[in-house]
């Protein structure tokens, strides 16, 4: 009788991690209000099925914003989020999210493209990229947009199934 329940509950922990694994192998990005899914070339295809992530411009002149880059130091995933600073909308949001490394060096998520909608100031743009392994990761996180600079940001994390640590610098 001992035997089978620990048969049972052997079986019942491998359900459940291959669930987690299949889980954190889709990343899902939403923005304001908009749903993208990135494929494994990690560019964004919209609703539509266009790939829109290869269209970029710069506005020459006209008022510019800010942009600032901000994630929890603990958290299920990896959700960073980029801010408008700034007292105008930001247009034509073009970001690239990278996280690499892990056992082996084996972990490579992210995502890039190119958010079409304008964000407010105060509001937010933010990603969300499903991690599942472990071991130490580098994070790299870039923004910039048709009026607004680019802003980059790098960090080192630790990764335990799907949970990522940010390590201080």
């Amino acid at each position: 009788m001992y035997e089978e329940v620990v048969k049972m509950k052997a079986k019942m922990v491998s359900i459940c991690v291959v669930g987690l694994f299949l889980l954190a192998s889709f990343s899902a990005i939403s923005a304001v209000g908009k749903e993208f899914e990135a494929t494994e070339d990690k560019t964004l295809i919209d609703g539509d099925g266009n790939n829109e992530s290869d269209m970029c411009y710069r506005k020459s002149g006209g008022e510019t914003t800010e942009l600032s880059i901000c994630y929890r130091k603990i958290q299920r995933g990896f959700t960073p989020k980029i801010y408008n600073k700034g007292s105008v909308n930001v247009e034509g949001l073009v970001f690239n999210i990278s996280v690499k490394g892990g056992f082996l060096g084996l972990l490579d998520k992210g995502a890039e493209g190119f958010h079409f909608g304008e964000i407010p100031p105060g509001e937010y743009f933010s990603v969300r990229i499903p991690i599942f392994w472990f071991g130490f990761v580098n994070i790299s996180i870039s923004a910039f947009a048709s009026n607004a600079e680019m802003v980059t940001e790098n960090v080192r994390g630790f990764v335990i199934l799907g949970w990522i640590i940010i390590l201080p610098c």
